[in-house]
């Protein structure tokens, strides 16, 4: 994957790195079968501890719902940032976590031309096969905590124009040029949370019910956006 041209703020790694530690106010909802289950995984292999009714790490939170997997949905994939990938993904695997076959088959993958310095991530397979990517801001460690949120997109510009309604706010935008095409990426700020719009060169085609099923965000009236992304109010 490689950066072809990018806009906005070149210090969101430091916008990143300044998250105070309370939790961001987006909070993803993971859907599983088991979510006990579901909550030992998180604890065993991602370090998440219990927040009350919510699962705790660094600034990010997410909630557990039970509910049949159905695959991957609008809502792709929850990012946590790490200061140190490798030193975060070797505990991981010793403690029974599986590395995405569909995403990062070969391990670690570095985008040196993305943010200042460069990041590194890896996918990992959390509860019922949900996308959990570990990823380091090379010149702006933090973590471990809230990275980011992916959201594949058919239409990126429709996706994102629905999101400024909510409030969402720019940060960066950028052309990724891979073996397969160009994805167009736009990083957003939504009340301190980051999302990730990527628009990949072949239209996305998300499960209907997806293991991320919804964004919980605080102070809005729930809504439908493009291609189903559901957010709810807390």
């Amino acid at each position: 994957m490689r950066e072809h041209s990018a806009s906005g703020p070149r210090g969101l790694g430091v916008f990143l790195a300044a998250m105070p530690e309370k939790p961001v106010p987006v909070i993803p909802q993971l859907v599983v079968p088991d979510p006990d289950a579901a909550r030992d995984q998180l604890r065993r292999q991602f370090g998440f501890l219990d927040d009350g009714a919510l699962m705790r790490l660094g600034n990010q939170t997410l909630t557990l719902v039970a509910g049949p997997a159905t695959g991957h949905g609008v809502i792709d994939h929850l990012a946590l940032a790490v200061p140190d990938l490798e030193g975060a993904v070797a505990p991981a695997l010793a403690r029974g976590a599986v590395p995405d076959p569909q995403v990062t088959p070969d391990g670690p993958v570095d985008i040196p031309e993305f943010h200042a310095g460069g990041v590194r991530y890896l996918f990992l397979q959390g509860p019922s096969g949900a996308r959990i990517e570990l990823i380091q801001n090379i010149a702006a460690p933090h973590g471990p905590g809230h990275d980011h949120i992916g959201i594949p997109c058919r239409d990126i510009a429709t996706m994102a124009s629905f999101l400024s309604g909510l409030g969402a706010t720019p940060l960066i935008s950028a052309r990724l040029l891979r073996s397969d095409g160009v994805t167009d990426v736009r990083i957003l700020s939504l009340q301190g949370s980051v999302l990730e719009l990527f628009q990949p060169p072949v239209p996305p085609q998300p499960a209907p019910s997806g293991l991320w099923r919804c964004l919980l965000v605080p102070g809005i009236t729930a809504a439908t956006g493009p291609d189903g992304l559901q957010l709810s109010p807390i």
